[in-house]
Order: C-alpha cells, then sequence, then structure tokens
C-alpha cells in the first residue's frame, strides 16, 4: 500500500518568520472584524438605550391606566353608598 501524503505541507512562508507582507491581509481582515464588532456594540448599545426609554414609557402609561382605573372604581363605590 503506498504511503499516503499529507494534504498540508509545511512552507516556511506560513511561519512567522515569513515576508512581512504576508501578514498584511490577515491584519486587514482583524482590523475590519474589530470594527465590525465595535459598530455592533454601538448599535446594540443605541438599540438597549431605545428600549429602556420605551420600556419606562410603557410603565409610565400603564401606571397613569391603573391610577384611573383606581380612581373609577372608588367613584363607582362611591356611588353606591349615595
Amino acid at each position: 500500500m503506498p504511503a499516503r501524503q499529507a494534504s498540508h505541507v509545511w512552507r516556511p512562508e506560513h511561519s512567522t518568520g515569513g515576508k512581512s507582507g504576508d501578514c498584511q491581509p490577515q491584519a486587514n481582515n482583524d482590523l475590519l472584524s474589530v470594527q465590525a464588532f465595535n459598530a455592533a456594540q454601538e448599535q446594540v448599545k443605541s438599540c438597549n438605550k431605545l428600549a429602556d426609554a420605551q420600556a419606562k414609557a410603557d410603565a409610565r402609561q400603564q401606571t397613569q391606566e391603573a391610577k384611573m382605573d383606581k380612581n373609577d372604581a372608588v367613584k363607582a363605590l362611591g356611588d353606591l353608598f349615595k
């Protein structure tokens, strides 16, 4: 049976001692990935701020509605004893 050849052969240019230009595309890709990650983080922060503001507005609205419902119930009870 013939010996199997490795699918990946180590070459000196793949090591850290290769040409510095070999790293440039990877560095650019890494920079773009970092920038995209930072942009995504900022977007999440903005969305969280909007969601918090909306939740507070909803809570205020629900509180107002609950107060109105309570006033209506008190008024209805008061009308029963007139």
